[in-house]
């Protein structure tokens, strides 16, 4: 989901929906209900990382990797790497970096 809307595109035929839409893609007839689902609780497991960034860091960077398993955008690599930074894992915080910078989002990593 984009972070000022609600918008996100289907991940069948990448048509662009709003979450008001129903369970189904318009164009394609793909089920949202559970990619919708998804997309919610990785916006959750974000709130919840930026919430715990200083109070709780090694918990922030947890939440931070989930959030990247669950649904992996340049912003939740950005968030693992400030996690990363503030727990001092100076490494994993270059290697998002790197990934960020170099456009590459490779997982596992």
């Amino acid at each position: 989901m984009n972070k000022n809307t609600d918008i996100f595109k289907c991940p069948v035929c990448k048509r662009t929906q709003s979450q008001e839409t129903t369970a189904t893609c318009a164009r394609c007839g793909a089920d949202l209900t559970l990619y919708k689902k998804t997309l919610e609780k990785h916006a959750h497991l974000l709130h919840l990382t930026k919430q715990n960034l200083y109070s709780s860091s090694h918990e922030s960077l947890k939440l931070a990797d989930r959030a990247t398993r669950l649904h992996k955008t340049e912003d939740t690599i950005r968030l693992q790497a400030l996690a990363a930074l503030v727990t001092g894992n100076y490494n994993q915080a270059l290697r998002r970096w790197a990934q960020i910078t170099s456009g590459k989002m490779v997982a596992g990593e």
